[in-house]
């Protein structure tokens, strides 16, 4: 998902209408919006509030976004770190814990913080939880749902965001390499002459609604995947259907074998994407796509 809007409160885009969105990607890729301002130019906090507007905009509909300072615990190394953004979807299915990168820190510094994110000792959050409940009042007055968002926050892990500008190839495999499941999501702001600015961002997966995550069999023998006890999620499809399944940014085409308490997934190409020596990964099943995940 790839959208943008204005920074400035007098112009709007119905990011649900895809003719605004469309005229708003006409805008900006005309000649006066060609310059792309760096992080650089702003401080940190308006940087990040420019930020925490655009997701409220694009995924307010659906999600309550608010700011976050306070340090979160990592039960390995009992190191101490703090996000910036947490996003709690409104089903109180699935929530977010976001870190904010400018790439002015090194990749290092970047992995320690998602590390402890991915990695973190509930109890640092819960101590926290009444400023949630009234961040989120201030978005809606009327939420009173503070049980069940406590039991999603005790009872559900959270996922991680990796934002930022710019995500360089490197870091995505340090990412790879130090076995961080993190989704990634950029961002980038674009001016004219006159300063008027867009920001686009485009979550990469990040904060689509997920309906269901199933864990998978690798079946590197029989190039497929073994999806126990999962005929339910596959109910629209015929048996035989040709799926479109998305792994690390990259669609792949899979034909489905069902059966009466179980599905199977084969690979329809050459060779197999699922890496060498995997047994497991995450089906995730979202509104519009399906994608696969590493389990580290």
């Amino acid at each position: 998902m790839a959208l943008l809007f204005h920074t400035r409160p007098k112009v709007r885009i119905d990011v649900s209408n895809r003719k605004s969105i469309e005229k708003a990607e006409e805008t900006l890729n005309a000649r006066e919006f060609s310059k792309l301002i760096s992080s650089r130019h702003y401080s940190e906090s308006v940087y990040e509030t420019i930020v925490i507007s655009g997701l409220r905009l694009i995924v307010g509909n659906n999600c309550y976004v608010i700011p976050y300072k306070h340090d979160i615990v990592n039960k390995k190394t009992e190191r101490a770190n703090a996000p910036d953004v947490m996003v709690f979807h409104k089903s109180l299915k699935t929530w977010f814990i976001v870190e904010l990168e400018l790439l002015k820190p090194s990749v290092s510094h970047a992995i320690e913080q998602l590390d402890t994110f991915t990695n973190y000792e509930l109890r640092s959050i819960l101590n926290h939880v009444d400023y949630i409940k009234k961040k989120i009042n201030e978005i809606d007055p009327y939420f009173n749902r503070y049980e069940e968002l406590e039991n999603l926050i005790s009872t559900k892990k959270a996922e991680v965001v990796l934002m930022a500008e710019h995500i360089p190839v490197d870091w995505r495999q340090k990412l790879k390499d130090s076995m961080i499941n993190c989704f990634s999501c950029t961002f980038q702001i674009y001016s004219d002459d006159n300063k008027i600015e867009f920001l686009r961002i485009n979550d990469e997966g990040a904060f689509s609604n997920i309906y269901h995550k199933k864990l998978v069999k690798v079946d590197l023998l029989n190039s497929c995947l073994l999806f126990r006890n999962g005929v339910s999620y596959f109910t629209e499809y015929e048996n035989g259907s040709e799926i479109e399944i998305i792994l690390e940014s990259v669609i792949y085409n899979w034909k489905l074998e069902k059966k009466q308490k179980h599905v199977r997934l084969f690979y329809d190409g050459i060779g197999f994407p699922v890496a060498n020596m995997v047994k497991d990964v995450m089906l995730i099943i979202r509104e519009s796509r399906l994608e696969l995940k590493y389990v580290y």
